[in-house]
């Protein structure tokens, strides 16, 4: 089971999508489906989850991305920006420093969603 959400994921939905999984296979046990104990995990691809498949990017429209292609394009490797198309054979990244690139996903090492995290206001200066 994967859930994907736009937005900050709490214990408290952890929790909740551990209980359906849990109920289905004890409803399933007494059909012998799942015999003896068993151990359910949750996890989360991370905050900078990976992007492999076209349907990835797709989802990742919009959002703050690293690239790193296997050649160089225009003398780089890596790109850093926001993605603004994705089909299945490429993806356009608009990159502050390079502009809009265009890379094809058989180009792509290696890609990742990247959140930025808000950065605590600093308290104000004591003046003595």
């Amino acid at each position: 089971m994967i859930a994907s959400a736009h937005r900050i994921v709490g214990v408290e939905d952890i929790a909740q999508l551990a209980r359906h999984p849990r109920q289905l296979v004890e409803r399933h046990a007494a059909h012998d489906a799942v015999s003896g104990r068993y151990h359910l995990e949750c996890s989360s691809p991370g905050v900078n989850r990976p992007l492999v498949r076209p349907e990835h990017f797709r989802r990742a429209l919009g959002e703050r991305v690293h690239v790193r292609i296997h050649e160089p394009i225009a003398g780089r490797r890596q790109f850093h920006g926001v993605l603004e198309a994705a089909t299945d054979d490429a993806v356009t990244v608009h990159d502050p420093d390079a502009g809009v690139v265009s890379l094809a996903l058989r180009s792509i090492e290696r890609a990742s969603v990247q959140f930025d995290f808000p950065r605590p206001a600093r308290p104000p200066h004591a003046h003595a």
